[in-house]
């Protein structure tokens, strides 16, 4: 098993090193096109349509915004409001996401995605690995409201954690990030294993593998 990274960095949302990335893909997402913008206190609200349709169900997603030449970004969006026939549709998010390309006229990929999601699939560059998961020790605690916490590899417990125990082939699981199918010696017992922006291991399953990641699709 390799050392993941202990940098506990968030990813999401944040501006992201440019990759070797398949963007003709994001041409099957929904699309928002902006009509008016307005702001109240921290709140951005967006009045617009989506091509084609949005699926009406969801109440949130994400926009995903190519800032060129090198960053790649996304902002959650919640939909107030879709008309039956998805004329029009009102959708507010957090003006911490306002920027230059969110604006009247522009075009906004939209999805259900999560970005690392995307950025793996897209990426011709990540490397992937078939590994069968095998268990190993680590660290657990007790956590609220009196549960036992395991620790994630290459990572310490809390500085303030009760009961620190490092207990053998604890970490006895992995999911996959797509589906979250459990990857195991008690199920799948082999995954498709490849490194994140921070340089953590993330599994995939090999159905997702062979659907998502082999042909870069959506």
């Amino acid at each position: 098993m390799k050392k993941r990274s202990s940098n506990g960095n968030n990813c999401e949302g944040d501006n992201l090193k440019a990759r070797n990335l398949r963007l003709d893909e994001l041409k099957k997402l929904s699309y928002f096109l902006i009509r008016d913008k307005s702001q109240v206190g921290e709140n951005v609200y967006l009045e617009g349509v989506f091509k084609p349709r949005f699926d009406p169900s969801l109440a949130t997603g994400f926009m995903y915004i190519l800032e060129p030449p090198t960053t790649y970004r996304n902002a959650i969006f919640h939909v107030l409001w879709t008309a039956i026939d998805s004329t029009s549709s009102v959708l507010e998010y957090h003006s911490n996401w306002d920027i230059e390309e969110i604006a009247v006229g522009k075009c906004l990929p939209c999805g259900n995605w999560r970005l690392k999601q995307l950025l793996w699939i897209l990426d011709l560059d990540t490397v992937w690995s078939q590994e069968v998961f095998r268990p190993f020790d680590a660290w657990t605690y007790k956590g609220s409201p009196g549960w036992t916490t395991k620790v994630s590899p290459g990572k310490l417990p809390p500085k303030d954690a009760k009961n620190v125990l490092k207990v053998a082939d604890a970490w006895d699981h992995e999911h996959c990030v797509f589906c979250w199918a459990t990857i195991s010696e008690q199920h799948e017992r082999s995954g498709f294993v490849g490194k994140d922006l921070l340089g953590d291991e993330v599994w995939v399953c090999r159905e997702c593998y062979e659907t998502k990641i082999v042909p870069h699709a959506l």
